[in-house]
């Protein structure tokens, strides 16, 4: 297990804690295509190689960022159904990667989503509590302009190009949003008249963007995660302390927001720099990042990319998750060891960037593969991942990760136990493995 540790922000602090092997972590919204000046974030993550409009939504649906390039995904899909693949021989071209837990959802590029992987909370969305080991189109009418991605998340949701929000899948805390604790197996449109761009999916709860930028969050508070200035759950979106954000990003029971201004926020579980863990109830600055145009957000480490192709990353570094070269947990912000980069992810303890020319790196955290170097040794710097050329978005789940071509194609590698690599096994993948749908 990993200790508390501190990170300071200015007028808080970020402290991240467990264990790198499991779970939460998310990428704020779907990265954005391939001119790599400027990214909106992804995964858990998601990742996506464009923008879709959101009714009301002057940021154009995740994408809040400038100098982005939209990749053209018109789809041509056969019908998915039963335990999965696609129907068909003509391959629908994706637009958005969002993995989970133990679950994977992409957005093709008329709208349309589909999901496979673990689904014993519902949260593959097909009607029914059965794991499903390729992708499988989910049938209940959606229009999606953006998919929620978290590595720690049992649950999925989804901004549909109108603005409204639908989720499904687990909801113990409340994390659908829907008023209930009940889970949902089939999409399931929250009760709210609010108009989103963008959205990320927590371990137990939600954070979503709204159209004039403020924040709303619902789910687990125990820790301030929601960002409302108390410690009380909320089953149905709450205003959040946020402001003048573009993306979000949730993991466990941490929330972080990337402004207008290219700041990041962050709240929920913190320490100070000496003494005990202690919640923060309301956003706090994160200081010594400069301007930053993606945020990644995992179990227990915060990774930014900067404007100019850097990525800084802090928090927990036992597996080797901030990409410096050693393993030494780091309160404050250090360089990885990369440039160049477009897009970045992070998930249960591992971190992967898209470089500008269309390769993808990962670095920490490697015992299911999930680094995609061929090998199951953690490593401490960013490593290539074998066999992949022409990647614009990548996504980190708890232990798997995936990237997205710009051609609408999609490979995945890691842990696979619940089928989430889509490839119809449940043996895990230590090198990228092309995903038919």
């Amino acid at each position: 297990m990993g200790v508390f540790f501190v990170v300071a922000v200015a007028a808080g602090w970020f402290a991240a804690c467990g264990s790198s092997s499991g779970g939460e972590g998310a990428t704020a919204g779907p990265v954005t295509a391939s001119n790599a000046t400027s990214s909106s974030a992804s995964g858990g993550g998601a990742a996506s190689t464009g923008a879709t409009t959101t009714a009301g939504s002057g940021a154009g649906g995740t994408t809040a960022t400038t100098g982005t390039t939209t990749v053209t995904t018109t789809s041509t899909t056969g019908a998915g159904g039963g335990g999965g693949g696609g129907g068909g021989s003509a391959q629908p071209k994706i637009a958005q990667l969002a993995l989970g837990f133990g679950h994977s959802c992409a957005r093709d590029g008329n709208g349309a989503v589909w999901c496979w992987g673990d689904n014993q909370f519902g949260q593959v969305g097909n009607g029914n509590t059965k794991g499903v080991f390729k992708p499988v189109k989910i049938t209940t009418p959606l229009a999606v302009a953006d998919l929620g991605g978290g590595s720690g998340a049992n649950h999925t949701c989804a901004v549909e190009t109108n603005g409204s929000l639908a989720c499904w899948g687990r909801n113990l805390s409340g994390q659908l949003g829907l008023g209930t604790m009940v889970d949902h197996d089939v999409p399931t449109q929250l009760p709210t008249k609010i108009a989103f761009s963008h959205i990320a999916d927590g371990s137990s709860h939600t954070c979503a963007v709204a159209s004039d930028a403020s924040v709303y969050c619902w789910g687990d508070n125990n820790v301030g995660e929601l960002g409302d200035g108390t410690t009380a759950a909320k089953s149905l979106p709450v205003l959040s302390q946020a402001v003048g954000s573009t993306q979000v990003a949730t993991a466990g029971g941490i929330s972080a927001a990337l402004t207008k201004n290219s700041n990041v926020q962050i709240w929920g579980l913190v320490s100070l720099l000496q003494g005990p863990a202690m919640p923060f109830k309301t956003p706090s600055t994160v200081p010594n990042l400069g301007s930053v145009s993606q945020i990644a957000l995992g179990e227990d480490h915060l990774c930014a990319l900067i404007n100019d192709g850097t990525v800084k990353c802090f928090g927990t570094n036992d597996k080797g998750q901030l990409g410096n070269g050693n393993k030494i947990s780091s309160s404050m912000p250090v360089m990885a060891q990369i440039v160049s980069v477009a897009a970045i992810a992070a998930g249960g303890g591992t971190t992967c960037a898209a470089k500008k020319d269309g390769t993808v790196w990962c670095w920490g955290y490697n015992s299911k593969g999930q680094v995609g170097d061929g090998t199951n040794a953690d490593k401490t710097s960013p490593t290539q991942v074998m066999g992949l050329t022409g990647v614009v978005a990548v996504a980190c789940g708890a232990q798997h990760c995936g990237a997205l071509k710009g051609d609408g194609t999609v490979a995945l590698w890691g842990y696979n136990l619940a089928g989430q690599l889509g490839d119809g096994s449940q043996i895990d993948k230590n090198v990228a493995t092309p995903i038919a749908f």
